[in-house]
């Protein structure tokens, strides 16, 4: 294209345009030295729009004296010619130029004059003023952009006496889907200079755009459990087409080992061309490649024509769902939408939270589209409300939260034992009388022991009234009376009671007396069963008549033990007092000291022979009377007549005079 004529003569005799017109021969040495090659190249495009038709223009010039141009290449890394719009004949471009330093001159049009094949052409040069052809060029699309290729005539000889050409290729260079457009020229000297290459990088504006919507949703928000996933996807008109989606979690899994070929996963429903068409379709496993991998079939439901398909997975530590769209011809959407849900398949991982990420990557020169859903997970409460506030309390039932039921409290039911008189080794009447709050664990059985007295079974026999019990229970709702037989004596120390209600003569449970090593044991099981495990409120008593002996010592403790049918047990004691009459005790002390030794008593000091007597109380109000026989031994004397010189040593003493 930097030759665009190289014929156009003003006569006969002269060769007016050549690229070069004169040739300045002195000598070798006087040519080389005033020769150089630095031509100046300028292109420009009229559209800055991507994927849209712009004219292209070049203006090449250069100095007198540069080294002619040999040929010329320009090239483009994006966009190509619209080979296939043009015909033979059609004028593509104009132009206009000058050799021989200025003094020749004209402007041209450029014609299509072959086009080889579909993605090459040849443009002829056509003088305006006589239609003469100037010379032709080459245009081409090429891998990634397109080609500009021009070889410069002979023209006798290798520099130029200046010249300059501009040339413009008319709305036929489709700018390229790019943010970017390079455009290289390419001039090669006649003479032994380097190529001269220049570069023109064109920044392009988009009047599409890349913003689609998107939603995911899950139905389950529960750890660990299986949910539908469910994507929309929509952009709207003159945005540009979605080449490929890929969506993938932080957790979770597919449940690919459940699926069959055949299944009915998932459905959906969509529109494209702006919503002049839709439709409706459903999601069918057409491939099962692995235990982590399967490719689901879109299938409409009006004639089940197969509509795509994509293929979801199962990675490290997450999903992923792949989905490559099918060419359609142009780069643009007039608006489209998708809604698909996969049912049932997607297993919600054991984690507080999951991320669902999609990436979409656009036809045209688009950074892809990337959104991120956060999801919280939660668990179940007792009541089945997700992070609900329901709980299991120490009774084991589901309380709190939206129950509308109290916790049940700690088992601290109320206990008041009473005998009928509290003399030593006497029968009494027993009476226990158990109250129990409201929401306290109901009682499941009981045990009473004592360190001391006894039942006095060897009297009893079967069939014996020996006592009564009565029960309110369920805040009222529960009442009884009942009486108490013997319903068996399995030996001397045992025997069984049971509880018949006066009113129906129903069992109502059974209580075990027993006689024990240090004292007695009941043990009571009662039969009823109110089907819950906690009380609303209860009080019952038990009267045994003059069935116990009191123990004949001055005190005694009883310690009850009482189950709940849920949680921890109760542990008590009480302590009775009895009453024995007092019986004084008399010691009797022998002592004897030496003479001049004392006796210290209850803080009396004695110091004579004689006989003494103290009295202590204990806290029964019985005495202990002490009696002291205090002696002291006879005072002993003795002599013995010594002879010595200087001195003499007795018992350790040193005597120096008699």
């Amino acid at each position: 294209m930097i030759f665009l004529f190289h014929k156009f003569r003003a006569s006969e005799k002269f060769l007016l345009f050549g690229f070069v017109l004169f040739a300045l021969i002195f000598s070798s040495s006087n040519v080389y030295s005033q020769t150089d090659f630095s031509p100046t190249s300028e292109l420009s495009l009229s559209n800055l729009v991507q994927g849209s038709l712009s004219d292209i223009s070049f203006t090449i010039s250069q100095d007198a004296d540069e080294s002619d141009i040999s040929s010329s290449i320009i090239v483009s890394d994006g966009g190509s010619f619209a080979i296939s719009s043009l015909s033979i004949g059609d004028a593509v471009g104009f132009g206009t130029g000058f050799v021989a330093g200025g003094s020749v001159s004209g402007d041209f049009t450029l014609y299509v004059s072959d086009i080889s094949s579909s993605s090459q052409a040849t443009l002829q040069v056509v003088d305006d003023s006589n239609n003469d052809i100037l010379g032709s060029f080459s245009i081409q699309n090429v891998g990634g952009g397109v080609q500009i290729l021009s070889t410069a005539p002979a023209d006798g000889n290798t520099t130029t006496a200046g010249n300059s050409q501009e040339v413009t290729l008319s709305n036929i260079f489709n700018t390229p889907d790019a943010s970017t457009v390079t455009i290289s020229s390419t001039l090669n000297a006649e003479m032994d200079f380097p190529a001269d290459i220049q570069s023109f990088t064109f920044d392009l504006e988009s009047t599409a755009t890349f913003s689609p919507t998107v939603a995911i949703s899950l139905s389950n928000l529960v750890q660990g459990s299986l949910s539908d996933i469910s994507f929309t996807i929509s952009q709207d008109a003159d945005e540009s087409d979605i080449s490929s989606s890929i969506i993938v979690s932080d957790g979770g899994s597919f449940a690919i080992s459940s699926l069959s070929i055949g299944d009915a996963v998932g459905f959906g429903t969509g529109f494209v061309a702006g919503g002049s068409v839709s439709g409706d379709f459903t999601l069918y496993v057409s491939d099962i490649s692995s235990s982590s991998q399967a490719t689901l079939q879109v299938v409409d439901d009006s004639n089940n024509d197969i509509l795509g398909s994509f293929s979801i997975q199962n990675v490290g530590g997450g999903v992923q769902i792949l989905s490559t769209a099918p060419a359609d011809g142009n780069t643009t959407t007039a608006g489209n939408s998708q809604e698909v849900t996969l049912s049932n398949i997607f297993n919600t991982p054991e984690s507080s939270t999951v991320t669902i990420s999609s990436t979409l990557n656009a036809e045209m020169d688009f950074p892809a589209d990337i959104q991120s859903f956060i999801f919280d997970l939660g668990v179940l409460d007792c009541n089945g409300e997700l992070n609900g506030e329901s709980y299991i309390d120490d009774c084991g039932n589901c309380v709190g939260g939206n129950t509308g039921a109290e916790p049940c409290v700690a088992l601290d039911p109320e206990i008041e034992i009473i005998f009928s008189n509290n003399e030593c080794n006497s029968l009494t009447s027993m009476e226990i009388i158990v109250s129990q709050t409201a929401d306290q664990p109901d009682i499941v059985n009981s045990l009473l022991t004592s360190d001391g007295g006894y039942f006095d079974i060897p009297s009893l026999s079967v069939g014996q009234l020996v006592g009564s019990a009565n029960l309110s229970a369920a805040a009222g709702e529960i009442s009884f009376e009942s009486i108490l037989f013997v319903e068996s004596v399995t030996s001397s120390n045992q025997a069984v009671l049971t509880s018949i209600n006066v009113n129906d003569n129903s069992f109502m449970g059974t209580f075990t007396i027993s006689n024990t090593e240090n004292g007695i044991s009941i043990f009571a099981s009662p039969s009823y069963s109110d089907d819950n495990n906690i009380t609303a409120g209860n009080s019952s008593n038990i009267i045994l008549n003059n069935i116990f002996v009191n123990p004949d010592t001055d005190f005694f403790n009883i310690y009850t033990s009482v189950d709940a049918e849920v949680g921890s047990s109760n542990f008590q004691t009480f302590t009775f007092s009895i009453d024995c009459p007092c019986i004084d005790t008399l010691y009797v002390q022998n002592i004897t000291l030496c003479h001049g030794e004392t006796y210290l008593f209850q803080n009396n000091l004695y110091e004579e022979e004689g006989f003494y007597i103290d009295t202590l109380t204990s806290f029964n109000g019985c005495d202990s009377i002490i009696n002291i026989n205090l002696l002291f031994f006879d005072e002993a004397t003795s002599s013995e007549d010594v002879t010595a010189c200087d001195s003499f040593d007795w018992n350790g003493v040193t005597y120096t005079e008699s």
